[in-house]
């Protein structure tokens, strides 16, 4: 088995408030991230599957690009998660949930799909492996 993985950047505003909370238990838990702020994220999508013997690769590169671009940053790059991306009208757009949701998106075309790894500080770091 091979991984290979693919590193992209991407720009969003959001809130972390919860609608299941009251405004006093929002700030309490997300403190000063109740406000609109944003994050530049470096988002990193792993594959894992054996080598094709005809290719000799995984997947090509580019088509993993192009999988990236038109599942995930046409939808969120420089948008404001709470409002301009559907499944964070519901979700509070948590790293967690953000790494979660672009797992969904991508795995229907990601066969091998292995990893999200989104890091939204230089300290803060999620991964989701799907299960």
């Amino acid at each position: 088995m091979v991984y290979i993985e693919r590193k992209e950047k991407l720009c969003t505003a959001h809130r972390l408030y919860s609608h299941a909370l009251s405004h006093e238990e929002n700030l309490a838990i997300f403190d000063k991230c109740t406000n609109i702020h944003g994050h530049n994220y470096v988002l990193y999508v792993t594959i894992k599957a054996p080598i094709d013997e005809k290719t000799g690769m995984v997947i090509n590169f580019t088509d993993l690009k192009k999988i990236i671009k038109e599942k995930v940053f046409v939808k969120m790059d420089h948008k404001y998660l709470n409002d301009d991306v559907e499944e964070f009208k519901t979700l509070v757009p948590t790293a967690e949930n953000i790494a979660y949701v672009i797992w969904q998106w991508l795995k229907p075309e990601i066969d091998n799909l292995y990893e999200i790894k989104l890091e939204e500080t230089d300290n803060n770091t999620t991964i989701y492996r799907g299960e």
